[in-house]
């Protein structure tokens, strides 16, 4: 009564095609890691500009006016880098939270489907996983993407602020930011971590 359910046009021992195996993964976390590079490599291009348009821009100053190293620094200095730090770290919050939640929704997801596959468990240490494993498996590599992409917008955000007041202290959130994105690189091991958190009651 409680035996999986199976597909009627499989011979027994055969392999169902519909199956993912190990492979698979290996070829899905390679995509990630290529996203991951390219979002990295973006942030730290622009950066790369708009470091070398600051460092080698007019440095003339017009007559009469106070070289800028002169002039004192007011609250409104700090405006920009303030904004700059908030959106970094709210970024980092949203992308937590966004994370977490849809963490939640396809594991409760990929439960339910194996509970109307008659399916108990998925031993993580299989080499062959059935369907639904690729299906959650596609839902984390969505929720990495979201969250990879919330930080390298408070990245590039953070790249104009600095470009706009001179101010390299941009380069603080950016550097942290770039450092979220690559926590979040896929390896085979965060996935087969997730599936065995994901059966596991």
């Amino acid at each position: 009564m409680n035996d999986p359910v199976q597909n009627p046009y499989i011979a027994p021992g055969a392999v169902d095609s519909s199956d993912i195996g190990i492979a698979a993964i290996k070829d899905r976390v390679r995509i990630g890691m290529i996203i991951t590079f390219a979002l990295v490599q973006g942030v730290v291009f622009a950066t790369g500009i708009m470091l070398f348009l600051m460092l080698n821009g007019d440095d003339g100053v017009a007559a009469g006016a106070q070289p800028a190293a002169a002039q004192p620094a007011g609250a409104g200095d700090l405006v920009l880098p303030g904004l700059g730090i908030a959106i970094g770290v709210g970024a980092c919050v949203a992308a937590l939270v966004v994370g977490g939640m849809m963490k939640r929704i396809s594991i409760n997801h990929f439960r339910a489907q194996l509970s109307a596959a008659g399916i108990k468990q998925v031993d993580h240490t299989a080499t062959q996983f059935p369907p639904q494993v690729d299906q959650l498996i596609n839902a984390s590599r969505a929720r990495t993407i979201v969250g990879q992409a919330i930080l390298e917008g408070a990245a590039m955000l953070n790249v104009i602020l600095m470009f706009l007041d001179d101010n390299l202290i941009h380069l603080v959130p950016i550097g942290v930011l770039i450092a979220g994105i690559v926590m979040l690189l896929p390896t085979v091991g965060k996935k087969l971590a997730l599936v065995e958190q994901a059966s596991s009651r």
